[in-house]
């Protein structure tokens, strides 16, 4: 049980540095155009998010990784399936911790975008299926957070 415990404050100690930008973006060495779609990443308005989200796809620039980041918690379930779709065509290594949080998304088409990037970024699969009941998606996901943590995730 203590275990558990444990696992499930670090899975919350992970989304909550997930859910913070990283820096001020004004003091960012971006330029003004990335910058802007940083701040529009941060609006109150989620389809402002989802547009910022779009439009920094097209910047594969590592840096910029810890900003997409936090979208895998947005309240909108669209600006979550683009952040993982972006975190996937980047290869971003760093996100796969917070990828496997992500998996336990209200969305099953979230989930599956989701797993496809843990899959395509790790080259592994622990048989996840995004469609399958909570407790079989459970197993996977301990699969998925066993393998993290054996591989220094």
């Amino acid at each position: 049980r203590l275990q558990i415990l444990e696992d499930e404050f670090s899975g919350l100690e992970r989304t909550v540095a997930a859910a913070q930008p990283p820096q001020d973006i004004d003091s960012t060495s971006f330029s003004k155009s990335i910058q802007k779609l940083l701040e529009g990443l941060s609006s109150e308005d989620p389809m402002n998010r989802f547009d910022a989200l779009e439009k920094i796809i097209n910047y594969q620039d590592p840096d910029l990784v810890a900003y997409v980041i936090p979208l895998l918690l947005d309240t909108y379930e669209m600006c979550r399936f683009q952040a993982a779709f972006i975190l996937r065509s980047w290869s971003a290594l760093s996100a796969v911790p917070q990828l496997i949080d992500a998996l336990e998304d209200n969305f099953s088409y979230v989930r599956k975008e989701v797993n496809d990037a843990l899959e395509e970024i790790t080259k592994v699969s622990v048989d996840y299926d995004h469609k399958a009941d909570e407790s079989l998606r459970g197993q996977a996901v301990i699969r998925w957070r066993d393998w993290a943590k054996k591989n220094g995730f």
